[in-house]
């Protein structure tokens, strides 16, 4: 990107430096320390300006550009059109004819009904393209309107904004990675958002300047600031749509090729991970289908890799211990009961967050965590989804698995198996805890469990209460009578086995309180 051009371009240098032949009217430009060379021809030159005859010098020197000068010092032309103007027009004509393919024809002001652009290119088939020069301050309506006709009339237009309308910005530097930023006039802004060629021309450095967006992509008009670079009109190419094709241009769509063509290769590297990450969910929900189908007929529990859970995003696998499967556990449950109880329900009914039939899941928690359990023994619904992992029942959902878990805990309820209870401003870990500053021998933050403790006994001895009727529904349900209820014991989901009165209830009773910290189990209600 050619950045060492570009002040320069955007200096304020007005000299003559173009002229044209008497004779064959070719343009001719001055460059730079060549003035003895114009001085050999220079009565064969003339000025641009059609109407003005005055006689030229090649001026030279060392402190100033060499360039032409009018013999009265002043160019009598009325055309309307400035020096600068019709130079540029000079440039891109002889530029044109030796850049243009063979046959091409190179017209200045060449009418197009109703318009008549600066330069015109016509080629061997008849396609013409058309290049406008703006020095002056057009209006956007103006340029609107000679668009629309260029457009109607289907020759594409490259317009060419002169480089006294472009202002550097105060402060701006020029490095190869950083080019310049100049003011754009609103009317380049609008070209440049309509999506049409836009460009800058300096005719005295015979350089075309290309705009660019912060990033140093295409400029889109969205900011009335730009990034800058010049390239020498000899570096550039004609093109039949664009007109000019600068080498900035072409680097910048390397940049968006590159880009696209990494963004293509990213998205079929994506497209390949899903594909690959697919056929592996696939394959590993079809071996937990399989290991599945497996465990329920009564075969073990298959070897399943360890990281299989990141292969399935829909169930989580665990590792469990080597257990009984469902066969051996409903035969161990018969040959104990002799039937299996009403109390675990249907064998053939499953839930949704549980892949297992009811009774078996409800067995499993039964065996695990209720039976034979003391009143020392107390476990979370945590505790719960690992009964239930060690004996082969998955867990898709652990937030509903809870619930079914505790619905199913909570039903015992009305039946007189289960007490609840309830504290809800204690956390779980500071339950069975008293290592808080005490107040009369009571912890800080634990006073409220004298509300606790005398909700406890009256449920309990309502449960006494109840005894001759809690032990009928046992017998109804198929359990024998050293069957232990649990207990509900704070609002975190924490349930808590209790032995039958005539295995020490009352010890059990004892034990509780003293682990809470308050009374003891001879207080009035715990007598039961």
């Amino acid at each position: 990107m050619a950045t060492a051009h570009v002040l320069p371009f955007l200096g304020t240098e007005t000299r003559q430096v173009w002229a044209i032949h008497r004779d064959t009217r070719e343009p001719y430009f001055l460059a730079e320390g060549a003035a003895a060379e114009a001085k050999a021809i220079v009565t064969d030159l003339r000025c641009l300006a059609p109407d003005c005859d005055v006689s030229l010098n090649a001026i030279g020197g060392t402190r100033r550009r060499h360039h032409f000068r009018h013999e009265n010092k002043g160019c009598p032309g009325t055309t309307g059109e400035s020096a600068l103007h019709l130079a540029a027009k000079a440039m891109l004509a002889a530029w044109l004819n030796e850049s243009t393919p063979a046959y091409s024809t190179v017209a200045v002001e060449e009418r197009i009904h109703p318009r008549r652009p600066d330069v015109v290119v016509t080629d061997l088939d008849g396609r013409r393209t058309a290049f406008e020069v703006e020095y002056k301050a057009w209006s956007i309506p103006e340029w609107e309107a000679k668009q629309a006709d260029l457009d109607a009339a289907g020759v594409p237009v490259l317009w060419l904004i002169g480089h006294t309308r472009l202002t550097p910005v105060a402060g701006t530097d020029s490095t190869p990675d950083a080019p310049p930023r100049v003011k754009v006039p609103a009317l380049v802004q609008d070209i440049a958002a309509a999506g049409r060629p836009v460009l800058a021309i300096n005719p005295l450095t015979r350089e075309i300047g290309t705009l660019l967006d912060h990033d140093l992509g295409r400029y889109d008009g969205a900011l009335p600031v730009a990034r800058f670079a010049a390239d020498s009109i000899d570096e550039c190419r004609f093109d039949h749509t664009l007109g000019i094709v600068t080498p900035t241009m072409g680097l910048i769509a390397d940049a968006e090729r590159l880009a696209t063509e990494e963004a293509e290769r990213e998205r079929e590297a994506a497209e390949r991970e899903r594909q690959e990450a697919e056929a592996a969910r696939r394959s590993a929900l079809e071996a937990h289908r399989r290991a599945k189908a497996e465990r329920d007929a009564g075969a073990g529990w298959p070897d399943v890799p360890d990281d299989s859970a990141l292969l399935l995003p829909i169930i989580t696998v665990r590792r469990p211990l080597p257990l009984r499967s469902w066969a051996a556990l409903r035969e161990t449950l018969i040959a104990r009961w002799g039937s299996l109880p009403a109390l675990f329900g249907p064998e053939e009914q499953t839930e949704s967050s549980i892949e297992a039939v009811t009774a078996h899941w409800r067995a499993a928690l039964h065996e695990d965590l209720l039976f034979e359990r003391g009143s020392d023994f107390a476990f979370t619904l945590d505790d719960a989804l690992d009964a239930l992992s060690k004996h082969n029942v998955l867990v898709p959902d652990r937030s509903a698995a809870r619930m079914a878990i505790e619905a199913w805990l909570a039903g015992l309820i009305p039946l007189g198996l289960v007490v609840e209870y309830r504290y809800e401003r204690v956390r779980p870990e500071q339950f069975f805890t008293a290592t808080e500053t005490a107040v009369d021998g009571v912890p800080t933050r634990l006073r409220d469990y004298t509300d606790y403790l005398s909700t406890l006994r009256r449920r309990l001895q309502a449960l006494d209460e109840r005894t001759a009727e809690g032990r009928r529904k046992i017998d109804f349900l198929g359990l024998s009578a050293k069957t232990r209820p649990v207990a509900f014991a704070d609002g975190i989901v924490r349930w808590v086995s209790r032995v039958p009165w005539e295995n020490g209830q009352r010890e059990g009773l004892r034990r509780h309180t003293e682990r809470l910290g308050h009374g003891d189990a001879s207080a009035p209600g715990a007598d039961f």
